[in-house]
């Protein structure tokens, strides 16, 4: 494990314990995620993938009508935000070269 004390603090030097434990625990899921993808055979990744499928139907189906609703409005205004993002970066790089 890492040594908490070698990460370095934030740039306001307000970093606490707690945020350097998530950091830590971050790295570690990471490092899990990519020794699974180099490790796993097809049998493996498939069986995880419909166990993660079989996850999210349960998930879906004790959401109500309700949390549906906002979990789709969510949805909708993310991707919203992002073309209008991807817009204003358009329209910069645009302004940019005309220049």
């Amino acid at each position: 494990m890492i040594n908490l004390t070698t990460i370095p603090s934030n740039s306001t030097g307000n970093s606490t314990q707690q945020d350097a434990q998530q950091r830590v625990s971050r790295q570690e899921t990471a490092n899990n995620v990519r020794q699974r993808y180099t490790n796993e055979t097809p049998e493996q990744r498939e069986r995880r993938l419909q166990a993660n499928r079989e996850r999210d139907r349960r998930r879906r189906q004790e959401l109500t009508s309700e949390q549906r609703e906002h979990l789709l409005a969510q949805r909708r205004q993310m991707r919203q935000q992002e073309t209008e993002d991807h817009r204003k970066r358009r329209l910069e790089y645009q302004r940019q070269y005309r220049q």
